[in-house]
């Protein structure tokens, strides 16, 4: 029997028109239709057998299966917060375990199948999933932690999909615990623990990962846009072009140093020592005109955007764009310069003392919180 159920490209269900119609639906089930989609239009009770009847569930199921491993995933690569996130992840987990239970026990489970109301809750049920997906991809992580307005609004969101996905376990029916209010209160209180170090720290990183007034620097979400873009094609992001004529000799002696087996070039660019690196070399073959000049791939171009950006963090050398010489062909990057090289260099030349290695060292912290930002 035909039930006009077709699976879609992500794995989810879509409904075609049938010209069976479903069951009478009060107003709470019609509110449901409109977030959790077009529920199916055939009548689940007329169904010849069980196969029939949990066909249309399947989708559903596989879709429970697929989000419950992207709900892991995204909390074993969680970077803030991940304490909290452990009572969303023992809930998905369980439920998904007597998902599979109730579909091997297909006999059983005919009558709750066969239910239009049972479905809806069904589909409901994997929306949660998706919802729960994405607050901890957003909560675990800087630029996702910044779309929240406040700590109470993670809080209130928090509270809302534990207090859902339980609701619509006890509707499903599903073989596991439900928590019961003073476990929510604790799951909540943990979240609140992890709010108030994640403000904490908030207050105390600086580095360009927050703003004079501790909010999380827009600047996280300006990466994260070029980093997606990077393989569109046409992708041109902007990126500072620099004359040669501003590039100065360093109090008028040639400054080459050679630094991890790389010609690197010291200059002066407005007032500011640079480190002046090869991007593309120079065609020094002048009679093979018909060679074409070289280019900077989408990738390349697409990090020296994000290096620019980067530079907004006081503890990442900042990258001040790109100069191109129209004798030769050559494009170089400019970038700071390190007086004292790299830290192995810094540790082998100096005698440094404990209190600056700590500096040093909470600097470095500083720069790598912003790197993990993107």
């Amino acid at each position: 029997m035909n039930n006009n159920i077709e699976p879609s490209s992500n794995g989810e269900r879509s409904s075609k028109d049938s010209p069976n119609k479903p069951p009478s639906e009060n107003k709470d089930s019609s509110k449901l239709k409109e977030v959790v989609g077009d529920s199916s239009k055939f009548a689940l009770e007329t169904v010849g057998n069980v196969g029939e009847a949990v066909g249309p569930y399947l989708p559903l199921i596989t879709a429970v299966t697929t989000l419950t491993a992207q709900i892991v995933k995204a909390y074993e690569n969680a970077q803030y917060n991940k304490k909290s996130c452990a009572a969303l992840i023992e809930r998905v987990q369980a439920s998904e375990v007597a998902v599979q239970a109730l579909n091997r026990r297909k006999q059983e489970n005919e009558k709750k199948f066969r239910k239009q109301t049972y479905y809806i809750s069904f589909e409901k049920f994997v929306a949660i999933l998706r919802e729960i997906k994405g607050f901890i991809q957003d909560v675990t992580h800087l630029s996702g932690y910044r779309k929240f307005i406040s700590s109470s609004h993670i809080k209130e969101r928090f509270q809302q999909l534990i207090t859902d996905f339980d609701s619509v376990v006890g509707d499903l029916q599903l073989a596991m615990v439900i928590a019961n209010e003073e476990e929510r209160r604790n799951d909540v209180d943990i979240l609140q623990e992890d709010i108030n170090e994640m403000t904490k720290f908030l207050e105390k990183i600086e580095g360009g990962v927050t703003t004079i007034d501790k909010k999380i620097s827009n600047v996280l979400e300006h990466i994260l846009t070029l980093k997606g873009k990077s393989s569109e094609k046409g992708f041109n992001p902007t990126i500072n072009r620099i004359d040669p004529n501003e590039l100065k000799e360093p109090n008028g002696i040639q400054g080459t140093a050679s630094r991890n087996k790389h010609k690197i070039h010291k200059k002066l660019y407005r007032g500011l020592d640079v480190a002046c690196k090869i991007i593309i070399e120079a065609n020094n073959n002048k009679s093979d005109k018909t060679d074409k000049p070289e280019t900077i791939s989408n990738r390349v171009h697409a990090e020296l955007a994000i290096l620019s950006n980067l530079g907004k963090c006081d503890y990442i050398i900042n990258f001040h764009g790109l100069c191109h010489n129209d004798k030769d062909g050559s494009t170089l990057g400019v970038f700071g310069w390190a007086e004292n090289g790299n830290l192995r260099e810094l540790y082998e030349k100096f005698d440094i003392e404990w209190p600056r290695k700590l500096k040093i060292a909470l600097n470095i912290c500083r720069g790598i919180t912003f790197l993990h930002g993107w």
